[in-house]
């Protein structure tokens, strides 16, 4: 996989979901979901491998079940199914999947299989909407004991998420004068109605060609697929 870009990484850092996405991740400690590794392969062993983090999109093969000892549902029933021509996917830590399932997928990496066991206590509290077409079952799996097979198929880049929980085309919103180029006030710009400061590196590593300008084809943030778009 390739590595995430300066821009990328500095937007998603100043995404309001992905500020928010620590206090998801320590929610889902309090959960107490049981992670039994069925499969690592040894690529998994190199630091350097990307791992499952804040922030980053994932596309999961998985199962759902009711778990054999579930007080809600009925033992061994499946609920939830995604295969690898139609895989999960969502932007880890933002709430998109319920919080026992999304702990369970954290430090996993490409290839990596797991048996995930999520208790009872309120296992799906605060699902995003959006995403419960998903998992239709979860509207009535509170309470419920679960167990998710999960294998991590792909992981990319940092991505930012409107509030229909759809990707930000990033260099639209930066373009305020709307001439399809980025100066770097425009940027600087985006950056400081996000409460944020852009790093100094991220203009001239955007700016490919030096000639003051960032265009769509030199953005390597979130820009949709063409620059028809803008």
């Amino acid at each position: 996989q390739a590595p995430a870009s300066h821009i990328a990484l500095a937007v998603a850092m100043v995404s309001p979901a992905y500020l928010c996405s620590v206090v998801v991740a320590l929610a889902a400690l309090s959960q107490g979901t049981q992670v039994t590794v069925d499969f690592l392969p040894d690529h998994c062993k190199d630091p350097k491998v990307p791992k499952v983090r804040n922030g980053v999109a994932l596309s999961v093969i998985l199962n759902g079940s009711f778990a054999e000892d579930t007080d809600v549902g009925t033992p061994g029933q499946r609920f939830a199914e995604r295969t690898r021509e139609k895989p999960l996917e969502i932007v880890f830590g933002r709430g998109m999947v319920p919080e026992g399932l999304e702990l369970g997928l954290k430090d996993m990496c490409v290839g990596e299989r797991r048996t995930l066991l999520v208790p009872p206590r309120q296992p799906f509290d605060d699902k995003d909407p959006h995403e419960v077409k998903r998992f239709p079952a979860l509207e009535f799996l509170d309470g419920a004991t679960a167990t998710f097979t999960v294998e991590l198929i792909g992981i990319g880049k940092p991505v930012s998420l409107d509030e229909d929980g759809k990707p930000i085309n990033v260099f639209r919103h930066m373009d305020a004068d709307g001439d399809k180029k980025l100066t770097k006030e425009e940027m600087q710009g985006w950056f400081a109605s996000h409460s944020a400061e852009m790093p100094d590196h991220v203009f001239p590593s955007e700016d490919r060609d030096g000639d003051g300008y960032v265009s769509w084809d030199e953005f390597s943030g979130q820009k949709g697929e063409s620059a028809t778009e803008l």
